[in-house]
């Protein structure tokens, strides 16, 4: 999969694709990161990328000529999602129709939002949530994130990504355990220690919550 993120803070996501599995999946070349520079594309001399609202009020809109032309530039595209508190919200059923894409771009805005003729551009809306950030690119991990581990190759087991929360209709994974086996006055369900594998899943069905 490639993953184009247009941003007017590139430096944030540094750090970000040097580390852990992310970067494994870089090296493996199952992933390919394309970040731009919003900035670049910016008017004038001061590359400005954003102007004050038509008919008053508080911060600044992202201009939708900027947006454009950042876009423009990509040679593919793949499915453009725009990042927004007024986008559809996020969830793992999302993240697995995304997985499956070999190519998406990702907008991520700052200040006071986009141009409402940004959207125009673009084929999906995304939020993570009911609440706001300062800008799209911390909601953008949460998407690459959840989306990049269900490619196939970039986690050790594929049953990693199969039996968990929000995979199926369970709305809360079932307790987990490790050593050590008691800690202070905490043992692990001593069920978990029996062997019998049939005790075993009656319990963690018993023990997670459904949608």
């Amino acid at each position: 999969m490639k993953i184009n993120i247009i941003t007017p803070f590139p430096e944030f996501y540094d750090s970000f694709l040097k580390t852990s599995l992310i970067k494994k999946a870089i090296d493996n070349r199952v992933v390919e990161f394309n970040i731009i520079d919003l900035k670049k594309f910016g008017i004038g001399k001061y590359n400005k990328i954003d102007d004050k609202p038509y008919g008053g009020g508080v911060g600044m809109i992202i201009r939708v000529d900027v947006i454009e032309k950042a876009i423009e530039s990509i040679s593919s595209k793949g499915i453009k999602i725009a990042l927004t508190p007024s986008g559809k919200v996020f969830n793992q059923k999302y993240a697995k129709e995304l997985s499956i894409e070999k190519e998406i771009t990702i907008i991520s805005g700052r200040y006071e939002g986009f141009d409402e003729r940004v959207y125009k551009l673009v084929d999906k809306k995304i939020s993570i949530g009911e609440f706001i950030t300062m800008g799209g690119e911390a909601p953008s991990l949460c998407i690459i994130e959840a989306t990049v581990r269900l490619i196939p190759g970039v986690l050790g087991k594929i049953e990693s990504t199969i039996e968990e929360s929000f995979s199926t209709n369970i709305i809360k994974e079932y307790p987990q355990y490790t050593r050590p086996e008691k800690y202070k006055k905490l043992a692990v369900p001593k069920v978990l220690l029996s062997g019998n594998h049939k005790n075993i899943q009656e319990w963690r069905k018993s023990k997670s919550k459904k949608a």
